[in-house]
């Protein structure tokens, strides 16, 4: 009230909880402590409204309980590295282009061509099987019993399945793999589920 100005900005004064110091705001360093990124799952509900209902279709099999699928496949290591007789393969998988195909292709279109996909996932996938979702591009599958070449034949078949599941505009989904399987098991590894599955999805690509 000394000058009789008017200012629409108050004169904001930040005082230190540690130091009881006082500064202007224009006297303050500026830091970052988060960095916050839209996923590409976000990116693709921006553009679709909701994603989470184009992979209700995936969510029709018998999908287990995160934690329970990483216990079995816990005691899955531990077995194969004492007994080279058991034998298991786990594949991950990847919906690489699902940002691509929404933004191109009507939501209609998209969702028929995962329903196709799903009905023909589900017949490779066989009832002792474990199938996991991890979030919209990934998923899980561990295969009790299976043998390396098993595992080698299921990833040639998901693979063409997303070529099976194509438009008229020629654009199709995108399945990225990784797999490991118990041959690969050593003995005395310190490897773990959680480690094992954080390594493979590193791989995908």
């Amino acid at each position: 009230k000394d000058c009789s100005g008017r200012f629409t900005d108050p004169n904001v004064k930040a005082r230190c909880l540690q130091c009881r110091k006082t500064s202007a705001t224009d006297e303050l360093s500026e830091r970052s402590y988060h960095g916050l990124r839209l996923s590409a799952a976000g990116e693709l509900a921006a553009r679709t409204g909701h994603v989470g209902d184009l992979f209700k279709l995936l969510d029709e099999f018998s999908q287990a309980h995160p934690e329970y699928f990483r216990r079995t496949l816990e005691w899955l290591l531990d077995l194969a590295r004492r007994h080279k007789e058991v034998q298991f393969g786990l594949v991950c998988l990847k919906f690489a282009n699902l940002h691509v195909l929404a933004s191109k292709l009507p939501r209609h279109t998209v969702a028929q061509m995962f329903d196709a996909l799903a009905q023909r996932l589900r017949a490779l996938i066989r009832g002792t099987d474990l199938f996991m979702r991890d979030d919209d591009e990934y998923c899980w599958l561990l295969l009790p019993q299976t043998p390396p070449v098993g595992v080698a034949i299921l990833l040639e078949r998901i693979v063409a399945l997303g070529a099976a599941a194509t438009p008229e505009e020629g654009l199709r989904i995108e399945i990225a793999t990784a797999s490991y399987t118990s041959a690969d098991a050593e003995e005395g590894s310190t490897s773990n589920a959680r480690m094992l599955m954080g390594t493979l999805r590193s791989r995908v690509s």
